[in-house]
C-alpha cells in the first residue's frame, strides 16, 4: 500500500510541474548584464564582460539601465534610442491604438540567454499584450498560461504589469509558462488509488475468512 501511494504522489507531482522560477530577479539581471552572448540583444556586447559593463556604465547606473531594458518603446520610430539600440517593430499585428515594443529577458532551460520582444497595443481602453505571432493576451498571467513561445523550464525577467507604458511597478522573474495539471493525471491517480484500496480490502476480507475457518 505504501509503495502504491508513493507512485501516486510521483505521478501527481509530475502532472503539476514546478511553478518556481529557476533564478531570482537580481541574479537573472546580473547574468544578463555580465553576458557577452545574449541572443537578439538590443545592447550587443563588444569585447569582454568588463568592456560591456564599462559601456553600460557610461550611459546609466544599474537601476536606470534596468528600467531602459524593460520599458516599452514606441514602434513608430519617434523615439531616439541610446547605445545603438535596434528597435524590433517589424511585425504585422492587428491591434488598435499605438503599438509599443517591450523586451523581456529569457533564461532558457539550458541556461542560455535571449532578449525576446513582445508588443503592447495602447489606446483609451485596456492595453493588450501580443507576441510576434499576433496572439493576444490580457496580462502576464494570461501570457504565461497560454503562450506557445516558452515552457515551464524557461525563466522570464519582466515587469509584473507587463502591459504598462512605458513601464512601471514591480520587476519579477516568473516561469515562461504556467504548469498545467491535466485531468488525465488526476484520473490515473484516482484509478490507481481506488485499485490499491480495493486490493487492500479484498486481502483483509480474505484474511478474516481464513481466520474464521480455522477456529
Amino acid at each position: 500500500m505504501r509503495a502504491v501511494l508513493v507512485v501516486l504522489s510521483v505521478l501527481l507531482v509530475a502532472g503539476c510541474g514546478s511553478s518556481e522560477p529557476a533564478v531570482s530577479t537580481n541574479d537573472l539581471f546580473q547574468e544578463y548584464i555580465d553576458s557577452t552572448d545574449v541572443r537578439n540583444d538590443r545592447f550587443p556586447a563588444v569585447g569582454s564582460t568588463d568592456d560591456r559593463l564599462s559601456n553600460i556604465a557610461a550611459y546609466y547606473d544599474v537601476e536606470q539601465f534596468q528600467a531602459v531594458l524593460l520599458r516599452a518603446y514606441q514602434c513608430d520610430g519617434s523615439e531616439e534610442l541610446p547605445m545603438g539600440e535596434v528597435p524590433e517593430c517589424d511585425v504585422d499585428i492587428d491591434a488598435d491604438g499605438e503599438l509599443y515594443a517591450r523586451s523581456v529577458v529569457v533564461r532558457h532551460a539550458d541556461a542560455s540567454l535571449e532578449l525576446v520582444t513582445l508588443y503592447v497595443a495602447h489606446d483609451s481602453g485596456r492595453p493588450r499584450l501580443f507576441d510576434r505571432t499576433g496572439q493576444r493576451y490580457d496580462d502576464l498571467e494570461d501570457f504565461r498560461a497560454n503562450n506557445e513561445l516558452f515552457d515551464s523550464d524557461d525563466t522570464i525577467l519582466t515587469l509584473r504589469d507587463i502591459t504598462s507604458v512605458p513601464g512601471e511597478g514591480e520587476i519579477v522573474t516568473v516561469t515562461g509558462r504556467t504548469p498545467q495539471p491535466t485531468w488525465q493525471w488526476w484520473l490515473l491517480g484516482g484509478v490507481t488509488l481506488a485499485a490499491a484500496l480495493a486490493g487492500v480490502l479484498a486481502r483483509r476480507r480474505a484474511t478474516r475468512r481464513d481466520d474464521a475457518g480455522t477456529e
